[in-house]
């Protein structure tokens, strides 16, 4: 089903802002258990600014949004074991302006201008699982809880949108819950590609599920200059009920 252009770019915004990333120390490195090496730096049009403290620890941050959602994460890699690769990422935001800033009328506007947006402390930890099958794939086991908390009054409605229903969820109701496997390989040196299916439990939403089918391919250059474009099917509960959506999946990225 498609949706307005306006839709696709909030949506896009959001699921940015509050919660994804795409590109750490190659294309796909967010979605697995690596990490950055001491000193590197990578970026992209719609992923975070990241930089690596140490070979088992980085810190990112979404450069513009942190302005008004004051977001970081840090991302911790720990002993291996036998043939998996361990990493933790514990992401923290003030998503209130955030919100803020969408509830008005006209461009850009989806929430009412008269909502009132509490104060809201949202926590984003992930445990992340890689494991290598053969020279050129990998398999990465992951598990999500994302917790907020509110304070003050608060009249906002849920956010009906792909991708950011799921994200905002725990905003409003205190947790959501995310489990996932993505498997990332290469077709060549410099084309990599992924393939990632998410499910969301969002305990006391109205709609209290989501799936996300994720495929992507990714160019990188010996520069440290990446292209990536892919797919995103999502399939969903919502107040109003189940729907589904296809969204075009993109960024550029630089490592240095």
């Amino acid at each position: 089903m498609n949706i307005s252009t306006m839709a696709f770019n909030a949506a896009v915004l959001f699921a940015g802002t509050l919660a994804s990333t795409i590109t750490e120390a190659s294309p796909f490195d967010a979605s697995t258990a690596g990490l950055l090496g001491e000193g590197e730096y990578s970026v992209g049009v719609f992923a975070p600014l990241t930089y690596g403290i140490s070979d088992d620890l980085q810190i990112s941050s979404h450069p513009i949004s942190a302005f008004w959602n004051g977001n970081f994460a840090l991302k911790k890699g720990w002993e291996s074991n036998g043939d998996w690769s361990y990493a933790t990422r514990h992401g923290f935001s003030y998503p209130t302006r955030l919100l803020s800033a969408f509830a008005r009328d006209g461009t850009g506007g989806i929430l009412a201008p008269d909502v009132v947006i509490p104060h809201i402390v949202a926590m984003d930890s992930r445990g992340l699982m890689t494991r290598d099958l053969g020279d050129s794939t990998s398999v990465t086991l992951g598990m999500r809880v994302s917790l907020a908390m509110s304070f003050g009054e608060s009249s906002w409605d849920t956010i009906d949108m792909p991708l950011v229903y799921s994200r905002t969820a725990s905003l409003h109701n205190g947790a959501s819950v995310n489990l996932s496997t993505t498997f990332v390989g290469d077709f060549t040196d410099s084309i990599s590609w992924l393939s990632s299916t998410e499910a969301w439990y969002l305990p006391g939403s109205l709609g209290a599920w989501s799936l996300e089918q994720r495929l992507a391919a990714a160019w990188e250059s010996e520069g440290g200059f990446s292209s990536q474009l892919g797919t995103i099917v999502v399939v969903g509960e919502y107040d109003y009920g189940i729907n589904w959506h296809i969204l075009p999946k993109f960024d550029l990225g630089w490592r240095f």
